[in-house]
């Protein structure tokens, strides 16, 4: 948000997340691609249940104990939940 990216680099980067066939590609993609766009070292995503509450790590940084990443995803005990402090969901 808020990053200039051109547009035919964004409609690139756009085209090859539809077409990831899984979210482990999703998130290859957005290594590959998003992180030398930004300038950052890395970018990293959790699919969130409202239901149960919980973050599931999906980025292969918040799941190998090699990352320095790992830590966050692993800050948590097992089976504990972390609910979100903000306001409710926005409209569509």
């Amino acid at each position: 948000m808020g990053t200039l990216i051109e547009a035919h680099h964004e409609s690139d980067l756009l085209s090859a997340l539809v077409q990831a066939k899984t979210l482990w590609e999703f998130d290859r993609v957005l290594q590959r691609d998003l992180v030398a766009r930004l300038g950052c070292d890395l970018i990293a995503f959790y699919l969130y249940s409202p239901t149960t509450g919980i973050f599931t790590p999906v980025s292969e940084a918040l799941r190998s104990p090699d990352s320095p990443a790992f830590a966050m995803a692993s800050s948590l005990p097992k089976g504990r939940s972390r609910r979100r402090q903000s306001a409710p969901n926005p409209p569509c």
